[in-house]
């Protein structure tokens, strides 16, 4: 039992003798002292993102009963709901939001209807910083018992005048 105290004791002693040796002048000139960053916040991020993302999310829709409308409802639905991942990007912004969730602990995705794009409306997605959202209750934690939620936006002055006259 003596014997490993004292290596402890040796052990401390030679930390603080490095830590005075780095901290003294030598003649008015200070040791230079090569520091090793290593970064393991960016690696269990990567890691843990790669876990999650390893197979993309996908959407499926089956009937419960077989009928040729059901199934043929089902199909369209299917193709429209690729054409609108495909558009929307959505992957990657799934990706982007894993990322930012196991930083920050939170990703937003805001998801809208924008009825002037294309010839008759698309749906539109955007990633937004957890910061800019903004909720009445920040003590609920489910987000869909929420009153109101304002997002902030930035935008440059005309625009938002015409975005207020078109709203009232």
């Amino acid at each position: 039992m003596k014997k490993i105290d004292n290596l402890k004791l040796i052990f401390i002693i030679g930390i603080l003798s490095f830590i005075i040796l780095l901290t003294t002048k030598i003649q008015d000139v200070k040791i230079k002292v090569i520091k090793y960053v290593i970064n393991i916040f960016k690696r269990a991020v990567t890691y843990m993102g790669s876990q999650i993302i390893s197979d993309d999310i996908g959407i499926s829709l089956e009937p419960f009963g077989e009928s040729e409308k059901t199934s043929g409802i089902c199909r369209v639905l299917n193709e429209q709901i690729n054409r609108i991942v495909e558009i929307t990007k959505a992957k990657s912004k799934n990706r982007e939001i894993i990322r930012d969730a196991a930083i920050t602990g939170d990703g937003v995705l805001y998801a809208w209807f924008d009825p002037e794009k294309g010839s008759s409306g698309e749906i539109e997605l955007e990633t937004i910083d957890n910061e800019k959202v903004l909720f009445k209750n920040p003590f609920e934690r489910d987000v869909q018992k929420q009153k109101s939620i304002i997002i902030v936006k930035r935008m440059l002055l005309g625009e938002a005048k015409e975005h207020a006259k078109a709203n009232g």
